[in-house]
Parts: structure tokens; C-alpha cells; sequence
């Protein structure tokens, strides 16, 4: 929202400030209701621009690419990097997950070390066509995620969490 306000007069900024209030009150009205069918239709609506913004960005993303696969391998796979490390910074791995991204000799190649300093990797070798390469960055991202939930659920082990955060653990019959 910044970004939007930098180049507005003091009184532009106000007016945008006043105008993004009001709608995100009435989005927080929308939702919030008791009337279920008044809260879909507000939350459809979200979801249809949503999904319009993410289809618009994955085309503004495959038109890069495609124009950087003309002109070299390196240029290309500097994009591809560039564009997994975007994605995986919109990711939010948890904190204690150290992650980086590089070229190498396999591709495009992404790092991930948990917090008990073990290490992941995942990798493509790029094949220059847009939409395929976009795909494998998606599915490394995803196996990574899946990685991180496997060890959280063995780092928990049997047993659940009481909504007061305290660890509930069965008793074992002999």
C-alpha cells in the first residue's frame, strides 16, 4: 500500500487511505455476518478476483520467460531462479528454516536446511518451455512443504494439542 501512496499528494493519500478503509470495513462487515448466504456471496466475489490476479501474474511470468528463452540458457535460468526464490519468499517457511536458491550444473536447484541442520534438495533441469518449468517450481516448493509438515508431525509424535497448547498424550495399556 506504500508503494501506491508514494507518488500521491498529502490529500491523494488521504482520500486512498479513507477509500481502502471503508471497503475493508465492508468487507470485515461482509464477512463477519450472521447471514451466510450475504457472507459467500462477498467471499465468492474475493475469491473470483483472486484467482483473476493470480491467473494475470502467472501470465505476466510465462511471458517473461518465454521472451528469456530466446535469448540464452544463462538469462533464462536466472530468471527461473529469481522467480522460485519470489515464490518461496511468498511461501513463509517457518523461521527455524534456513532455504536458498542456485544454478547449477542440475538446473535449478533449491536448498533446504531444518533446524536440526539437515539438509533438503530439490532440483529441475529446465527445458525451456515456460509452462513446464513454472510447474516444477510449484511442485519443489510443495514437496518441501511436504518434507517440513513430515518432520514437524514426527517431531510431535502420538498425541494431540489442547486448545490451552498443553500436549495431550494417551495412556498406554500393558
Amino acid at each position: 500500500m506504500v508503494k501506491l501512496l508514494k507518488g500521491l499528494t498529502k490529500l491523494e493519500q488521504e482520500k486512498q487511505r479513507k477509500l481502502l478503509a471503508g471497503e475493508l470495513s465492508e468487507e470485515l462487515d461482509a464477512t463477519g455476518q450472521e447471514s451466510e448466504t450475504k457472507a459467500a456471496k462477498w467471499v465468492m466475489e474475493k475469491g473470483r478476483d483472486s484467482s483473476k490476479e493470480q491467473l494475470n501474474q502467472e501470465n505476466r511470468i510465462l511471458e517473461a520467460l518465454d521472451s528469456k528463452s530466446k535469448y540464452g540458457i544463462v538469462d533464462y535460468h536466472k530468471s527461473l531462479a529469481a522467480f522460485m526464490a519470489n515464490f518461496a519468499q511468498e511461501e513463509q517457511f517457518p523461521q527455524e528454516w534456513f532455504w536458498h536458491i542456485a544454478i547449477t550444473d542440475q538446473g535449478v536447484v533449491m536448498y533446504m536446511v531444518s533446524p536440526d541442520k539437515r539438509r533438503f534438495y530439490r532440483a529441475f533441469k529446465p527445458s525451456f518451455v515456460p509452462q513446464c518449468d513454472l510447474q516444477a517450481i510449484f511442485k519443489i516448493l510443495d514437496s518441501m512443504w511436504t518434507k517440513i509438515n513430515e518432520l514437524e508431525v514426527k517431531e510431535q509424535g502420538e498425541g494431540f494439542f489442547l486448545p490451552d497448547g498443553r500436549k495431550y498424550l494417551p495412556k498406554t495399556t500393558h
